[in-house]
């Protein structure tokens, strides 16, 4: 199958300052891979942090505590700590925090590798139904706080016991399926997307039309003005797959 990534786009919870957006995405039609990465707003220069997240996974999806220290070091380099207030050196100390969501096609098979960490979230559909969800499947679960990579080292322990794969890994097989289509998005268009579908609300199924970010803008905007989806920043990127010719 043909991997083809289509960016629908990014929505900032503040339209005003539309460059503090805190997510990021990457990809790499050669590798078959694409990584999001939504920085937590609570800590420092989170944007800064999901931005490296994407980069190095691109470069090396073999996630382990490794190569969470090289992308602590990248952060750390970029930090004056001596020109920071005493608040943000504060807040730099406390450690910063992001997800990575990370799909990747395993070569020659009609196989996803799937990788989440933290809440931001891949949505498996074939013909209009939702086959699968990673790593929530109810939208319940956007309650809880998750664990999220960090540059606090102390805050990373889970990512080398013995059960990081069974719990933040999953593999999704595309063989059987007629129109496989892969959502990947942030927590708070996730979150809608589930709740809808949990009460039997099509509305969801409207990503599936999108392919731009203006009609992605319009989509949030009217959500965000019902109070129908929780404002913060959006990223949706959609990947679609296709016999190869």
């Amino acid at each position: 199958m043909r991997f083809t990534v289509n960016v629908i786009g990014q929505v900032p919870k503040d339209k005003l300052a539309p460059d503090t957006i805190e997510d990021h995405y990457d990809f790499n039609t050669d590798k078959e891979t694409v990584v999001i990465s939504d920085g937590a707003s609570e800590s420092y220069d989170s944007k800064t942090l999901a931005k490296i997240i994407c980069k190095k996974y691109i470069k090396s999806h073999i996630v382990n505590l490794d190569w969470v220290g090289e992308v602590i070091s990248e952060f750390s380099s970029k930090i004056d700590i001596a020109s920071l207030s005493w608040s943000k050196e504060a807040a730099y100390e406390r450690g910063s925090f992001a997800t990575l969501l990370a799909i990747k096609k395993q070569r020659n098979h009609n196989r996803i590798n799937i990788l989440g960490i933290g809440d931001s979230i891949a949505i498996l559909i074939d013909e209009n139904r939702i086959i699968n969800t990673f790593p929530y499947n109810h939208s319940e679960e956007f309650r809880q706080h998750p664990q999220l990579i960090s540059t606090n080292p102390d805050q990373n322990g889970f990512i080398g016991v013995t059960d990081f794969s069974k719990i933040h890994k999953r593999q999704w097989e595309l063989s059987n399926l007629k129109e496989p289509i892969i959502l990947c998005m942030t927590d708070s268009l996730g979150e809608w997307v589930l709740r809808n579908q949990e009460i039997g609300d099509l509305r969801w199924m409207e990503l599936l039309h999108l392919t731009t970010q203006s009609e992605l803008t319009v989509l949030v905007d009217s959500e965000w003005e019902k109070k129908e989806m929780r404002k913060d920043d959006i990223t949706l990127v959609k990947i679609t797959f296709s016999d190869e010719v």
